[in-house]
């Protein structure tokens, strides 16, 4: 059989690397072997991985990359866990050896394994990362601007934890106690807070678009421009909790979420529109009710200092219909 032409790659996210520096015979008995860093979510920086290929034997190779930390330094320094996946058609995978555990402190490592490879069709690899936090005692450590995006954080202890810009993005943060954390800027979209704490946890600017914040404790958090859009809020405690500018377009609500009156008046006008209403003396300062439909609503004597109206019908000529 012809020898395939030696190409290493390593793709992560949209981005491939290439180098040309394999002889093409040492693949020569095993065709071509191709090899990918995949996840199902989208990746940092610190996530990515380079793979090296090196020949064993006529019949294996040797891949090998270097773990960097999901924390940037000077943060505590977290490794995740690697899983390297094989396939010989790109469409089911089989776990390949046994599954590389993560560590919390330490240093960069390099892991090098050996694998099988097909004789006489390709053989293609695929390195996982995950990350494993449950329960872990992370109290007042300097998390910024980690990726943990997908990772199982679920009753983590983030009491006063900084996770400023972190990449929170579909984590399982389930019942986890992050009162008085700082979030601010974090990608939390999709992320399962479900009966977690976050009193007083200051989520400024941070993105929960569809975010699952059922049973979860927001008392006095700061929410302050935060994207709730699409949130599951029901049954959340968001009592003095500060809402200005945030987005609560389609989010969640039920009789038992505990909101502020202000805030509860301004989820009805984005969600269930205004037309007509009476909204005399009404304070809607600080408020994002872009979007809402308030045609003929009596706005009298209302407070719309500073509010976020762009896009709205608020100021238009009626034009006599609903």
């Amino acid at each position: 059989m012809q020898a395939a032409k030696g190409i290493t790659a390593c793709c992560c996210g949209n981005e491939v690397m290439r180098r040309d520096g394999f002889n093409a015979g040492w693949f020569g008995p095993m065709g071509l072997i191709f090899w990918l860093f995949l996840s199902a979510v989208e990746l940092r920086a610190q996530r990515a991985v380079t793979l090296e290929v090196a020949p064993a034997t006529n019949s294996q190779v040797r891949l090998a990359w270097q773990s960097r930390s999901v924390v940037p330094a000077p943060g505590l320094q977290i490794f995740p866990g690697y899983q390297v996946y094989s396939s010989t058609d790109l469409t089911n995978w089989v776990p390949t050896g046994e599954k590389l555990a993560g560590t919390v402190g330490g240093s960069n490592r390099t892991f090098s394994i050996v694998q099988g490879a097909g004789v006489d069709a390709a053989v293609f690899f695929r390195v996982g990362s995950s990350i494993e936090l449950e329960a872990a005692d992370l109290i007042g450590e300097n998390l910024g601007e980690a990726d943990f995006s997908g990772g199982n954080l679920f009753g983590a202890q983030l009491f006063a934890a900084n996770l400023h810009e972190a990449n929170l993005r579909g984590a399982d943060l389930r019942g986890a106690d992050l009162r008085f954390a700082v979030l601010t800027n974090a990608d939390l979209n999709s992320a399962s807070l479900f009966a977690a704490k976050l009193v007083r946890a200051d989520l400024s600017s941070s993105d929960l678009t569809s975010a699952d914040l059922s049973f979860a404790n927001l008392g006095a958090a700061n929410l302050f421009a935060a994207i709730l859009r699409g949130a599951d809020l029901r049954f959340c405690v968001l009592k003095d909790a500060d809402l200005s500018f945030a987005s609560l377009h389609e989010a969640k609500l039920d009789p038992d979420t505990l909101l502020d009156p202000k805030w509860q008046t301004v989820w009805e006008i984005v969600n269930q529109g205004a037309v007509g209403r009476n909204l005399q003396r009404a304070d809607l300062s600080l408020s994002d009710i872009s979007e809402a439909d308030l045609r003929r609503a009596d706005l009298r004597s209302a407070n719309l200092n500073d509010g976020c109206m762009a896009q709205n019908q608020a100021l238009m000529p009626d034009d006599g219909s609903d």
